[in-house]
């Protein structure tokens, strides 16, 4: 059976150096839910400064790409962090 596992806490509180610790190298999808919302911002055409009422908008479609990521991961039987 496959396995989501995710990893939530505060900026700067050692989520990516746990999971390269503990997942990395391993039989595992990271997924990283910062380079979703990076890419969309840039598919958007926004550099370093994204307008308050564009934000939401492409954090939305943002957490909508992960998800499909994650379930269509999930389908093909791997295990997703």
């Amino acid at each position: 059976m496959q396995t989501i596992t995710f990893v939530i806490g505060a900026t700067a509180s050692g989520k990516t150096y746990f999971i390269d610790r503990n997942y990395r190298g391993k039989d595992v999808d990271i997924l990283n839910v910062y380079d979703y919302q990076q890419r969309v911002y840039e598919e958007a055409g926004f550099g370093h400064s994204v307008p308050v009422g564009a934000m939401f908008r492409c954090l939305m479609k943002a957490q909508d790409m992960l998800l499909e990521d994650i379930i269509s991961r999930l389908q093909a039987g791997r295990d997703v962090v």
